[in-house]
């Protein structure tokens, strides 16, 4: 695995890619590689200079990208300075840490403050953080008082979302953003100390499935956003609800996890963790499985390689754009145990993962 720091992209490289990516990285004339490549892999001319020039450009283009990286500092400027007219202010705490949050829709508002409401609290307290959410010119913008004013823009909400995330954890664990290695997109449960990280698509049935565990006597952990600190790669708990939707909420009503909270304009519930679980203990990983309820598909659980595991998780995840955090990513990510998990039975999946976790 590759990572190009210009285009922040993780790119999985088989033979004969590496043996290419090699040569570039000496930086090896074209015409030499093509001779060298030839020679290895017992092919022509042609056939080698085809392959090659590929890997080349493909080498040029992420190592000097022709597509924009969000930016999202555009705007900040203007941002900082608007004053909202129409707005609700909420107010939450998370043990002695206090912050409040200034909707500037009820869009907004739905989604981002369902997932705190068993947080809520009638009034601010000492140790304040506020944050503005709100839209602005057809895209979203996050307003932070640090005391100073800080602002940033995203063209969609679940952007700006992970953005205020991001910020919200920093805030509650007194660190910077440059301060965590990873933030990942998976449903987190813990039992006897042990954290089993539940990793899909949205829709995949991540969710569900730390459900059924909780009913079985696991900690909700983190839902959907776990960060991962760059200094011990410990992950750390983030006190949102875990999000359940569809028919799993009458289905995990009726099995005994009532939500604490259900959206009024779609069907999602919130789960609220468990009064002992909201204690903020950092944890190491233990075990990352890839999440996949199919109807159909029985019941699979199947050891992944790490390069495997790279591939699937990257596209759930935000790592640290710089070299410093992406070589501590790999070595943290290299010793972890992955496995991918399909099937279309719960009681079986449940099971499996209480056997997988008690095994460790």
């Amino acid at each position: 695995m590759v990572w190009f720091e210009k285009s922040n992209q993780w790119v999985k490289l088989d033979e004969p890619q590496w043996f290419i990516f090699l040569l570039y990285e000496k930086q090896t004339l074209r015409k030499e590689a093509v001779k060298q490549f030839a020679e290895a892999y017992e092919l022509s001319t042609e056939q080698a200079a085809e392959v090659v020039s590929n890997i080349y450009d493909s080498i040029d283009k992420l190592l000097n990208p022709d597509f924009a990286l969000p930016d999202f500092s555009r705007d900040a400027e203007e941002v900082s300075r608007i004053k909202l007219r129409e707005s609700r202010t909420r107010h939450y705490r998370h043990f002695e840490k206090y912050f409040s949050i200034t909707y500037g829709s009820p869009s907004l508002e739905a989604y981002i403050h369902l997932p705190f409401a068993h947080l809520e609290t009638k009034a601010a307290g000492k140790q304040i953080f506020h944050l503005d959410v709100f839209p602005y010119c057809g895209r979203y913008a996050l307003r932070l008082h640090t005391p100073m004013i800080r602002s940033m823009t995203a063209d969609e909400s679940p952007q700006i979302k992970r953005l205020l995330f991001v910020e919200l954890a920093s805030w509650l664990y007194d660190k910077t953003e440059k301060q965590w290695m990873s933030f990942v997109h998976a449903s987190a449960v813990q039992k006897d100390g042990k954290v089993l990280l539940l990793s899909s698509a949205s829709g995949s049935g991540k969710s569900t499935l730390a459900g059924l565990l909780m009913l079985q006597g696991f900690d909700l952990f983190s839902d959907d956003f776990v960060p991962v600190s760059a200094a011990d790669t410990m992950l750390y708990p983030f006190p949102a609800a875990l999000c359940i939707k569809n028919e799993s909420v009458p289905m995990l009503e009726s099995m005994g996890l009532p939500p604490s909270v259900k959206s009024k304009t779609t069907p999602v519930a919130y789960v609220k963790p468990t009064q002992e679980n909201l204690i903020p203990n950092a944890a190491p990983a233990t075990i990352f499985v890839f999440v996949n309820y199919k109807k159909g598909a029985g019941m699979k659980l199947e050891p992944v390689s790490v390069p495997e595991a790279l591939q699937l998780f990257h596209p759930e995840a935000w790592v640290g754009d710089n070299m410093e955090r992406a070589e501590k990513f790999i070595e943290w990510f290299s010793d972890l145990e992955f496995y991918r998990l399909e099937y279309d039975d719960n009681t079986l999946a449940v099971q499996a993962m209480e056997t997988l976790l008690a095994e460790k």
